[in-house]
This record gives C-alpha cells, structure tokens and sequence, in this order.
C-alpha cells in the first residue's frame, strides 16, 4: 500500500506536490509520495520515478488524466511538454521501481482496471479539481470503482474539491481508504503558512469525527 503524509486523525492526509528540490521534501516532509507528470520525454519519467526511490520516497505514481492542454494540443507544464501514454507505458512506469504505483486521475471503471492490471498499488480518484472537462464528480463514480476493484488489495484515494471533514466523511462512506487535501488547505497555506495549515487539518479533523457520531 501506499503511504500518506501528513497524518493528523482518523482518515484525513495529503500528499504534497514536489518541486525541483526532491531531497529536501523527502527529507523534511516525513512519508513522500513522488508524483510525475506525463512528461512526452519518457526518458525523463523513468529519471525522476527512479530519483525518488533512491532519494527515499514511499510510493511514486503519476497524473495519468494531465495529458491535454486547453488549447487542444499536450500540455505544457513549466516549460516541458506533455504526452500520451498508453496502457503498455503506464506498464513499464509501475515496473521501473521497487515501491508502490499510483495512477492519479481515474474517473471510470475501465480505468480503474487498467490501472490495476498494470501493476498499481492504488488509485486516485480525481477530477483535478475540476480542470479536466469530462470531469464527473469523483464521488459519483467511487462506488462502481470500489466494486470493480474488490478483491484487488489496491488502496483507493480520493480528491477533488474535498474542502471539509463532512465531504472527507462522504468520500469515506462511499468507498475511498483514505482522502487528499490539497485545495482544501491550500489558500491557508498560500496566505498564513504552516500554523494555519496545521489549524485547518485539525479542524477538518474535528468536522471529521463529529460526522462520525451520528
């Protein structure tokens, strides 16, 4: 199974992006999950999924949904170009390391599968926060995931606009093993830093255990 980061109660984590400086993030950020992009230089994909295994990360995986960009074309991320990858590459990615795979931004049954006889250890369910545009909400397609997947040992993440404890409660209720928070937290983290973050996952927490006793 993968690992989550920053844990602070029952069933709320986050896996935090990773920039250019990898080392110090896995040093200092505790259990790192190393997500790549799609880049269309595959050579670079198997560097950096490879740099995280030997820099200590938990699990790698990838963002198998960031392909197009809204002009119609791949996308371009910071400079670098983006690309297709097929159910043979997602193959050779899960395989290139020893850790655990994620495939991030699954939002169909059919992808689901695929991510599972690849090889990956687990799943995020994921719209990007909307960005995509066939994005059904993640968890309207959650529970004919969770019934595909059944049997599979696969961890199954969700995310997508989870901005409370009451829709972590949800995402939990109808499937998911655990949740990521990214939006949820991040206009916290962007304007008050760190204490304010940490305020924001305990209170999340809070709202978490609260729909826990009904």
């Amino acid at each position: 199974h993968t690992h989550r980061l920053t844990q602070q109660g029952p069933g709320i984590g986050d896996i935090l992006p990773v920039g250019l400086n990898v080392l110090r993030i896995v040093k200092e950020s505790g259990d790192t999950v190393r997500i790549v992009k799609p880049y269309a230089d595959h050579d670079k994909i198997m560097g950096e999924l490879k740099q995280a295994e030997e820099l200590g990360a938990v699990a790698v995986g990838m963002d198998i949904d960031h392909v197009p960009g809204d002009n119609g074309k791949y996308d371009v991320v910071d400079g670098i170009p983006l690309g297709p990858i097929s159910f043979s590459d997602l193959e050779k990615y899960v395989h290139a390391v020893k850790l655990p795979f994620v495939a991030k931004g699954v939002l169909s049954v059919r992808d689901a599968v695929k991510a599972r006889d690849a090889g990956a250890k687990a799943i995020v369910v994921s719209h990007h926060h909307g960005r995509v545009p066939f994005g059904v909400p993640p968890l309207k397609v959650l529970p004919a995931i969770k019934q595909a997947l059944n049997g599979s040992g696969m961890t199954i993440f969700v995310d997508g606009s989870l901005m409370t404890g009451y829709d972590a409660y949800k995402a939990l209720a109808l499937g998911a093993d655990a949740v990521l928070i990214g939006r949820g937290i991040l206009s916290e983290l962007l304007k008050d830093g760190q204490k304010a973050t940490e305020d924001k996952i305990k209170k999340m927490n809070e709202q978490l255990a609260q729909m826990m006793l009904y």
